[in-house]
């Protein structure tokens, strides 16, 4: 829909994509689909170390996760481990550990009535706000915004 609002706006002008826009009832304003992206990790890269240490950081998410420990942990040097771990999938390693507790937030959004502050804590972040821009960084929507949008009905 939004290529379709694109090319209607391209080539017929802004007017008429707006008219387009609201008859469709598709929001022209906001063209991103960050919100509906799903961080799915690299785990076929062949590499055991790094995939031991994916492992690790998604199920000690909500602890303090030291870098140096995991590159101790794999016999490797922090250097080389940071080098291998960027490799395999493509993300440093604070960047793939901010995009896995963002995913486990939005599920947390989805599924739950827990406030934005316990579901921080769970996702290791005590800085609520700090995790509440990380959030909107990988999403452009905050955490209410989100919950609002996906989120369950539950009771």
């Amino acid at each position: 829909m939004n290529l379709s609002l694109y090319l209607i706006e391209k080539f017929c002008g802004r007017d008429v994509a707006l008219q387009s826009s609201r008859c469709t009832l598709v929001d022209m304003t906001n063209g991103k689909q960050s919100p509906f992206a799903v961080y799915k990790p690299e785990k076929n890269h062949g590499d055991g170390n790094v995939l031991i240490a994916q492992n690790f950081m998604e199920k000690h998410l909500r602890n303090k996760i030291d870098v140096g420990a995991l590159a101790d942990a794999a016999k490797i040097s922090l250097r080389q481990f940071n080098r291998r771990f960027k490799a395999a999938t493509g993300k440093t390693v604070n960047g793939y550990l901010q995009l896995i507790r963002v995913e486990r937030a939005k599920v947390d959004l989805d599924n739950t009535q827990m406030s934005f502050e316990e579901i921080s804590v769970n996702c290791g972040y005590e800085n609520v706000s700090f995790f509440r821009r990380i959030f909107k960084k990988h999403t452009s929507l905050t955490p209410f915004e989100y919950r609002r949008q996906f989120g369950r009905r539950l009771n």
